[in-house]
């Protein structure tokens, strides 16, 4: 596209854009300019113009002009030389058959009339000189053509100038008259520019068929059929007005696919001066031989149709080649797009990983210890203050993980598990987490389970609660008065979650745009927009992962219905073992763990005194490592001296050797799994940070910031509780 198009389009139309973050296709996309009759493609797949087109596209205006003043000036030299009895402008120096004065003044009417509708001043004007021009050309041609066929005279310009003895030879041919009429239909219908076109492509004809034959044979003309009984001064003014008019709206018809900017119409410009000139320069130099004699007429024949056929074959195969280049040069294009869009991809996830490490590192801090300052003995404004501290850090840590859980969907590495699960206990425990906060608000929040919905399911327990618990907030937010119920459904294979609300609703002009990504509802005059407008759309995009559906029915002032339909698998219930049930209990002072050593590395500073403290907290023995290094060291030295450590919780990310590095060296140096379990504690929480972890030799992983329970959790799973190994001992 070349640089005048370009600026013209970009002021016509500004460019769009929408963000990167739209699904896991881009969305970016660029306003589709006008392609003159072509199809709306791709502009970025759409072939560049060479500096030659493009300098030809910019100067249509002026070769319009052009054109048109080639035709009024020989208009004007025609009519002088009849009028100051000069033969030699009247003749074209005496080459050619003279041009009647009614041919020389049309030609100088529709040129001005043509020139004039650039003018912008007619555009204030009630008159269209096109208009006026067209009137007194149809009159004038008709006059000629009525004048001839019934005798009168040889034409209007014996009538007109019968002093004149050159007229009784001379007029206007029938070919031209109807040319003139065909212009005259042209003009008359300017605001019709697809109409316009047809008449001025017939009116071309009859000139293009007389500059043919003066080119082939020159004698020919006087004694060529009607339509070819046109002098050369006439058929080229013919053909300059002519062109002149198809300019004038040079995005239609015909002349617009020529013209035009895609991709066909800029392959067909650089291949139809070729097509139009070669089969004319071997006619031409067939009709050479066959007036100088050198070959039979059938030879001559043969030869002229093997050079057709192989101008014609030039033609296609180069068209072919080019439209091979052009397409080579697209699919290149393409892959550099899908090469930087991918590049921009991991650059992103890098991001986002680097931001939850950095966010999640000082969030554990704050949540740890805030935790633990919460089971000490403070005073009641203490203790609310540092609650207050708690909650805030528990706010922050959902929007980081929405955030997150966003970046994953449209990564698409965010991964749908199918396991076992409660789905009872799933349910009850969503609507129990808001019921406090209904409570406080002086809410009723209700539960009510179909019977057919199954005690256990297969499925995502994790996503659905999350996918419950978004919905269930946002109305517990907007809903001061009144009531919030859950009902559940299952039809055997798809589990219906129907969440109701009396809250303030949802106007009609945002109820479809409400589950879009950052689309946040105003609750009225007196409320401004409430969290990050992710939630719903996370939760849209999750029930689309599972293969279910979700739909939103509000009306303002009344309340909201939001129903999820997923597909879920009944499950029956595990087999029941005599495994010892797990024991929940608050701190014990003899430490539930004091007989197990466990080792900590972790170098950075809060972090080491926050689960120091946790540790102590808990009755736990630990040793600290201050880096990756230090812990290999530190654990060898205790396996060699006899005192192995129970567990490892090893940071990834440590000055001298990181936790990865750390874990295979262990390993590698025959300490197994089996008799030393390393657990990850690290803020890498995206999937491919676990995998990295468990194929590193770890066996689990506790992502940062974790709390006091969180802790107990992991303890509890791979170190038997104090009293748990007594009970197993004595059983054997």
């Amino acid at each position: 596209m070349n640089s005048f198009t370009s600026l013209r389009e970009a002021k016509l139309h500004p460019l769009r854009s929408g963000p990167f973050m739209a699904s896991s296709a881009a969305r970016e996309e660029l306003v589709k300019p006008s392609t003159g009759g072509q199809g709306g493609d791709d502009p970025r797949e759409i072939p560049q113009p060479d500096a030659l087109d493009g300098l030809a596209l910019s100067l249509r205006p002026l070769a319009r002009a052009f054109l048109g003043a080639c035709a009024m000036l020989s208009g004007v030299i025609l009519i002088l030389g009849w009028g100051m009895g000069i033969e030699a402008m009247t003749n074209f120096g005496h080459q050619f058959a003279a041009m009647v004065p009614s041919t020389a003044g049309l030609f100088l009417i529709a040129s001005c009339s043509v020139l004039l509708s650039d003018w912008r001043y007619m555009d204030r004007t009630s008159i269209d000189p096109r208009i006026v021009a067209a009137g007194l050309i149809l009159a004038v041609a008709a006059a000629n053509l009525a004048v001839i066929w019934t005798g009168l005279a040889n034409g209007v310009d014996e009538i007109l100038m019968p002093h004149v003895a050159a007229f009784t030879n001379l007029r206007m041919s029938e070919a031209t008259a109807f040319a003139f009429i065909l212009l005259g239909a042209a003009l008359a219908v300017s605001k019709s520019p697809r109409i316009k076109a047809t008449f001025s492509t017939v009116a071309l004809f009859p000139a293009l068929l007389a500059l043919t034959l003066f080119l082939f044979e020159a004698s020919s003309i006087s004694s060529a059929a009607l339509f070819s009984s046109m002098s050369l001064p006439t058929a080229l003014c013919f053909i300059c007005l002519i062109a002149a008019i198809l300019l004038r709206n040079g995005n239609q018809g015909w002349v617009g696919v020529v013209l035009g900017k895609g991709d066909a119409s800029i392959a067909l410009r650089r291949i139809l001066p070729l097509a139009l000139i070669l089969p004319f320069a071997l006619a031409f130099g067939t009709s050479l031989a066959i007036r100088s004699n050198l070959f039979d007429t059938s030879f001559q024949l043969s030869l002229l149709a093997l050079a057709s056929a192989m101008a014609v074959a030039t033609l296609l195969i180069a068209g072919a080649h080019r439209s091979s280049l052009a397409e080579q040069e697209r699919a290149a294009s393409r892959a550099r797009e899908a090469e930087n869009a991918m590049a921009l991809l991991k650059s992103k996830s890098r991001f986002f990983g680097n931001m939850s490490h950095e966010l999640r590192t000082p969030m554990s801090g704050i949540l740890g210890l805030s935790d633990l300052l919460l089971k000490e003995d403070l005073q009641p404004h203490q203790q609310e203050k540092v609650r207050l501290i708690n909650e805030s850090g528990q706010t922050m840590l959902k929007l980081l993980n929405t955030i997150l859980d966003m970046s994953r969907i449209e990564a698409g590495q965010l991964q749908i598990k199918t396991e076992r699960f409660k789905l009872h206990h799933l349910l009850g425990s969503c609507v129990n987490l808001f019921s406090a906060s209904a409570v406080n608000k002086g809410l009723k929040i209700t539960l009510e389970i179909d019977r057919a919905v199954p005690q256990f399911a297969f499925g995502d327990d994790l996503r659905l609660r999350q996918i419950i618990s978004n919905i269930l907030g946002n109305a517990l937010k907007f809903t001061e008065t009144g009531w919030i119920s859950l009902r559940a459904e299952y039809d055997g294979k798809f589990l219906s979650v129907r969440v109701r609300d009396t809250g303030i609703g949802i106007p009609s002009e945002q109820a479809q745009r409400v589950l879009d990504e950052f689309v946040q509802v105003e609750g009225g005059d007196d409320r401004s927009p409430q969290g990050t407008g992710l939630g719903l759309h996370i939760s849209r995009e999750l029930v689309r992962l599972m293969g279910g559906t979700i739909a939103l029915e509000s009306e303002l002032g009344k309340g909201t219905c939001v129903t999820i339909n997923v597909p879920l698998k009944s499950a029956q219930p595990p087999v029941a073992t005599s495994l010892p049930k797990p024991v929940t209990q608050a701190r014990s002072e003899g430490g539930r763990w004091s007989q197990y050593k466990v080792g900590l590395a972790e170098d950075h500073a809060i972090n080491k005194m926050l689960i120091l403290e946790i540790c102590k907290w808990i009755g736990v023995d630990a040793e600290l490592f201050d880096n990756g290094q230090k812990a290999v060291e530190g654990i060898l030295a205790a396996e060699r001296g006899g005192e192995p450590f129970d567990l490892i919780l090893m940071d990834i990310q440590m000055p001298v050797l990181d936790g990865l590095s750390a874990s295979r060296e262990l390993r590698k140096q025959g300490i197994s799994a089996d008799r030393l379990p390393i657990i990850a504690m690290t803020a890498n929480a995206y999937k491919s940070d676990i995998v990295a972890c468990l194929d590193a030799g770890m066996q689990g992983h506790l992502a940062k910031p974790f709390t006091i329970e969180g802790l107990e959790a992991v303890l509890g799973e791979w170190l038997p509780p104090l009293g748990c190994e007594q009970d197993r001992v004595a059983a054997e």
